[in-house]
């Protein structure tokens, strides 16, 4: 059975990344920055007198705003995200799951939790999601004691490995810090990840919640 999605009904999902204002800066990563591109006698702003605007953008897409990462995230290989993910909208369920507390599940984690720790306890590898898109900065805690165990376990890397050949699911991706709209209903719909053609373990993103036609 095929579903038609509602363009026309997308809602994004990314952090608006507004260079002049505040941003998020996790992990101790400095504000981006966007400034003109001088070269020369030319300075890419118009309200310097260039003629057209040209600026330089200087940013971690870890850590300042809505960004999808992959398998090589943790891993010597490098695999362009682009190649994984699909250019089609892709079925989806939005799912709003309150944390827990870590002593109160029968969960545990590596490293072990801490004092005040607040776990989500979905299994969402055997449920067979392979692209995961979450309000959090990061599905591991911020002090890892550097054991990405969450990363790990999503994308089936073997615990200290670095080796891309050995990830199971090197075609999953993480979407962090995408923003949820509480107009947003729980329910079916499929998304759209929206990514620039960039290198590297993680670029930019704009994932578009599309509801299904009726």
């Amino acid at each position: 059975m095929s579903l038609a999605v509602d363009f026309d009904a997308a809602t994004p999902l990314a952090l608006v990344l507004d260079f002049s204002s505040d941003h998020p800066g996790h992990f101790g990563a400095p504000p981006a920055t966007s400034s003109p591109f001088r070269s020369g006698s030319f300075e890419g702003e118009v309200a310097r007198g260039a003629s057209c605007n040209c600026r330089r953008i200087t940013l971690v897409p870890h850590c300042n705003g809505t960004h999808t990462e992959s398998a090589s995230h943790l891993t010597v290989e490098q695999r362009p995200l682009h190649h994984i993910v699909p250019a089609a909208p892709i079925p989806a369920l939005l799912l709003t799951v309150p944390p827990l507390r870590a002593a109160d599940t029968r969960e545990d984690s590596l490293p072990a939790p801490r004092s005040g720790d607040r776990q989500l306890t979905e299994e969402l590898v055997s449920r067979g999601i392979q692209h995961l898109v979450t309000d959090l900065p990061s599905v591991d805690r911020l002090e890892d004691d550097g054991l990405p165990t969450a990363h790990r376990i999503f994308f089936g890397l073997p615990t200290r490995s670095t080796r891309l050949d050995e990830a199971t699911r090197a075609q999953c991706t993480i979407t962090e810090l995408a923003w949820f709209p509480d107009a947003l209903a729980d329910g079916p719909c499929a998304v759209q990840l929206q990514i620039p053609a960039f290198g590297g373990d993680a670029v930019p993103s704009r994932p578009l919640h599309l509801p299904y036609l009726p």
